[in-house]
């Protein structure tokens, strides 16, 4: 159903509070995207709350200009930056169908969780896990992984130690009327509680008793589907 439409909407909001010692950051990453599928082109807003350190917010378009895919990033909220993007695959994690199928593909042991209302219309909530092997992909599709680096975790180190993780809590709602996916949810607090602690006996910090995670959420809400409002870039 969702690979069939070809505009959507989508707001994806990642919530994350780590504190180590006295120190707490808390940041919410609010991201609202409109999208066409053909010919492809989108609009990203990307706000960063940070609380008191402030925040930012990153406007972004993208598209096909002939046979080129281009870029045009403005994030000092003045200038705008321009760039060709050799390899299409660098959009997927602001595609609401490659996001959707990362997800769908990764979860399992749907169990019906109940009706519930979504923007207003009724859907039908399913309740399931996401296992360690499709760790990496899911994190690097939600923008997860951009988070961690901010914490000195690369990829790569974060790879090493998915290890004895265990599955990953998600919900998917699914509007009665249409069939399509609504609105999709992951509660990565503990998953991402066990990383760090990974991470910081890896490091051979020893300071596990120090880091907190407090709570790692991740939601998006889809909308506007076959009804997004054009526009120019």
């Amino acid at each position: 159903k969702l690979a069939a439409v070809k505009s959507v909407s989508y707001e994806m909001t990642m919530a994350m509070n780590m504190s180590m010692g006295d120190e707490v950051l808390e940041t919410t990453t609010t991201t609202t995207i409109d999208s066409f599928t053909d010919p492809m082109k989108l609009k990203a807003d990307i706000t960063t709350d940070m609380g008191d350190m402030g925040s930012m917010t990153i406007l972004m378009y993208a598209g096909l200009e002939g046979e080129d895919m281009m870029m045009y990033i403005r994030a000092d909220g003045v200038n705008w930056m321009k760039q060709k993007i050799l390899d299409a695959s660098a959009l997927e994690q602001y595609s609401a169908q490659d996001s959707m199928e990362v997800y769908l593909e990764s979860m399992s042991g749907f169990k019906d969780a109940g009706a519930e209302k979504i923007g207003g219309k009724d859907a039908q909530r399913y309740d399931g896990v996401i296992a360690e092997e499709y760790f990496n992909e899911v994190l690097a599709n939600s923008g997860a992984l951009e988070q961690m680096e901010q914490y000195g975790i690369t990829e790569e180190e974060a790879a090493e130690i998915y290890k004895d993780l265990g599955s990953l809590p998600a919900s998917i709602w699914i509007d009665k009327e249409s069939s399509l996916p609504v609105c999709y949810k992951m509660d990565m607090t503990e998953m991402m509680s066990r990383l760090m602690s990974n991470m910081m006996e890896k490091l051979g910090a020893g300071q596990e008793a120090e880091l907190s995670v407090d709570k790692v959420d991740i939601t998006m809400n889809l909308y506007n589907f076959d009804s997004v409002a054009d526009f120019e870039i």
